[in-house]
């Protein structure tokens, strides 16, 4: 849902006063964990008319932009392509060859790592999606002919990451699969984290100018001054998961 609104002080003075409601949420089948999350995001604005006809303005803004939870990242608290699995090394008799009975005894194996999706996974029941905020600084001024030429300074700084945590404050989980029972587990956590980063900043200069009636000519030129933090962002055709905490 969306609301906007755009409130004309006097000629000099102009804002434009927005908000957002998103709501995400995911239905599974028993068993499978799912997400439900909610975030309002402003749309803010401020410009000023230097002469009150148009031709000299400065544009103030503030915005947040909601992210999503990634189906690579969610996906694997689903069994499909996601088998339950323990790991184990063999412990029993010396022997060679797919007749070796005792290489399919289950009780000459010491197991020190499970897997089951459907129990081992948990999500954090207050987790968001991840959010953007930006910053804009703009000038610009009208050419003739229907033409403009505007310069901008952009800043946007992430927060709220999803991550997935094993550690001692996770809690334990029953490690059992098929025939195998391990005991517990510690339960692989998603919940947000502050911990990554991500920042940017750059100056972009743009404009367009009518040489006739049937031509124009347009450009944009961007000089990045800060891409910078200790998350990556992207992996392949998707975003990343679990850069820093594995």
């Amino acid at each position: 849902f969306f609301l906007n609104d755009r409130w004309s002080l006097n000629k000099n003075f102009s804002f434009n006063i927005g908000v957002r409601y998103e709501d995400i949420a995911s239905k599974s089948q028993s068993g499978i964990p799912t997400i439900g999350s909610d975030s309002i995001v402003p749309r803010l604005g401020a410009t000023y008319d230097v002469r009150g006809d148009g031709k000299y303005k400065f544009d103030v803004t503030y915005s947040q932009y909601s992210g999503k939870a990634t189906a690579n990242q969610f996906g694997a608290i689903s069994p499909s392509g996601n088998p339950s699995l323990a790991y184990g090394y063999y412990v029993g008799p010396d022997g060679l060859g797919a007749d070796f009975a005792p290489g399919y005894d289950l009780n000459n194996y010491v197991f020190y790592y499970f897997s089951n999706p459907t129990a081992t996974k948990k999500i954090d029941k207050s987790l968001k999606t991840p959010k953007t905020e930006e910053i804009g600084v703009a000038a610009a001024m009208a050419l003739s002919n229907g033409g403009y030429l505007k310069l901008s300074y952009q800043r946007r700084e992430m927060s709220d990451f999803i991550e997935t945590f094993i550690d001692h404050t996770t809690g334990l989980a029953p490690a059992v699969v098929g025939p195998i029972d391990g005991g517990v587990t510690e339960y692989q956590y998603i919940t947000n984290s502050s911990v990554p980063q991500r920042k940017y900043e750059a100056l972009l200069l743009e404009g367009k100018y009518r040489i006739m009636d049937n031509w124009s000519v347009a450009g944009n030129w961007t000089w990045q001054l800060k891409n910078e933090g200790n998350f990556e962002g992207e992996s392949g055709q998707s975003p990343a998961i679990d850069s820093l905490f594995g």
